[in-house]
């Protein structure tokens, strides 16, 4: 049972569930249709409910949903489901950041346009799932808008997405994104090669990095120490690698397991080996 704090739209109502006293956002065709303000109710087939707060913060969020419009919402809300049937379960708590972002974005590009975003090919490869729901969102906002989004900002929902999947806040994937990027123009630059962002073995990098950073943060080892072999068989390559592992430690001020270094060593000396000298 829920009862109605706010109807949004022929399509939305702030709610809270009687149960628990959370807060929620339901979704659904015609689930705001003739209801009132305090309006006890069942949710309908087909419907979503989005929980958003624990009762004592409803004031923060009540605040927060006045301020997107309720179309934001309901596209938003098709691209969660888009992303549940895509990546599995994900933190729909999500619903109000993402819906802001895109708000944002709009009234960004209407009156300003587009921003780049430099790491929008890394995204892609980190994180290709989100990435593939994310471009699917901007089709959805062609669709109902009639604006055209550019892959930059599939790139920024693609974070959002993520952040929802592993439960981690999306500035903290926003930081890990960007200590990849800048640690993949070091290797370029050092290796005086330019790595092909649609390479097999560049996508491998990427994955490796990606996991690599998730051990560090659960203290967790690799398992197989490869540094001696590695080490004496691409010096180079091991001595960048090294650089790297204790680069991304100091920036994120976590211990990075020694064995760590020989595994990126070999990531990386694959990626040169299949990639194009400058």
């Amino acid at each position: 049972m829920f009862r109605a704090i706010k109807v949004l739209n022929n399509n939305g109502v702030l709610a809270i569930r009687m149960e628990n006293q959370a807060e929620v956002i339901i979704l659904g065709k015609g689930i705001g249709f003739g209801k009132k303000v305090n309006e006890r109710f069942e949710v309908i087939d087909g419907a979503k409910v989005y929980e958003l707060k624990n009762g004592g913060e409803c004031e923060k969020a009540y605040s927060q949903v006045m301020q997107i419009e309720p179309l934001y919402l309901e596209i938003t809300d098709a691209i969660l489901q888009k992303a549940q049937e895509k990546l599995g379960e994900i933190d729909t708590r999500v619903i109000l950041p993402l819906a802001d972002h895109i708000a944002f974005a709009m009234k960004r590009i209407q009156s300003q346009g587009y921003i780049s975003n430099p790491m929008t090919q890394d995204i892609r490869g980190l994180f290709p799932s989100e990435f593939e729901v994310a471009l699917y969102g901007l089709s959805l906002i062609k669709k109902e808008l009639k604006i055209t989004m550019n892959e930059d900002e599939a790139g920024y929902i693609a974070l959002h997405l993520h952040g929802a999947l592993v439960n981690e806040k999306v500035s903290n994937v926003l930081v890990h994104t960007q200590i990849i990027h800048d640690c993949l123009a070091i290797m370029e630059q050092r290796t005086g090669v330019i790595f092909n962002v649609t390479s097999l073995s560049y996508n491998r990098l990427l994955s490796h990095m990606k996991y690599m950073i998730a051990r560090m943060m659960k203290n967790e080892a690799i398992g197989l120490d490869m540094n001696y072999y590695i080490k004496h068989q691409y010096t180079k390559t091991y001595e960048l690698a090294e650089y790297i592992c204790d680069r991304i430690a100091k920036e994120l001020q976590l211990v990075c397991m020694p064995e760590e270094i020989g595994y990126l060593a070999m990531h990386i000396e694959r990626v040169c080996l299949n990639n194009t000298k400058l």
